[in-house]
């Protein structure tokens, strides 16, 4: 997400602003490592305070071994709604519990997941990441990538009775 990722710390101010006085939210990143960037809080200068300290990196990106902690470990004690905003390009590689696995999971967690999906550009990754172009045919490869990601990510939303979303929303 290194090419979308000050998107994603905008969209996610902006989704600061949306809470109640009364709404704790918590800042998780993930990559190669899980990181609580801010634990639940109510403080909204230091939940963005958090998000501005997000980075991206790491040999990979642990996605649902992230949605299954916030939903089986942090939140288990809360009472009350319990929601996760997963702001992602939805690609996972390196995680722990299988994609069905977590199907499970979020079925059973008592948890709303609203995914929000963000469009990766492989040519400027490449360009960014390693300093080269990328062959055009490569594009195609990484649009069946980006349909599978969503097409999970619109199954871990639904089955949790959340929604998804792509990049583009007018207003998060």
């Amino acid at each position: 997400t290194s090419t979308v990722l000050k998107q994603i710390k905008k969209a996610a101010e902006q989704f600061l602003l949306q809470l109640r006085p009364q709404d704790l939210a918590m800042v998780v990143g993930f990559d190669s490592e899980i990181r609580v960037l801010c634990p639940l809080s109510s403080d909204r200068r230091e939940l963005k305070e958090a998000i501005r300290r997000a980075q991206s990196g790491g040999s990979s990106t642990r996605m649902r071994d992230a949605v299954r902690e916030i939903a089986l470990k942090r939140f288990r004690s809360l009472t009350g709604r319990k929601a996760i905003v997963l702001l992602t390009d939805g690609q996972d590689r390196g995680s722990t519990i299988a994609a069905d696995e977590l199907l499970h999971t979020v079925a059973a967690s008592n948890t709303l997941i609203y995914s929000i999906f963000y469009r990766v550009d492989p040519r400027e990754m490449m360009r960014r990441m390693f300093g080269v172009e990328s062959r055009r045919g490569a594009t195609v490869s990484w649009d069946e990538y980006e349909k599978k990601a969503v097409q999970y990510l619109t199954q871990i939303s639904e089955l949790s009775a959340g929604r998804v979303y792509t990049s583009n929303v007018g207003e998060l």
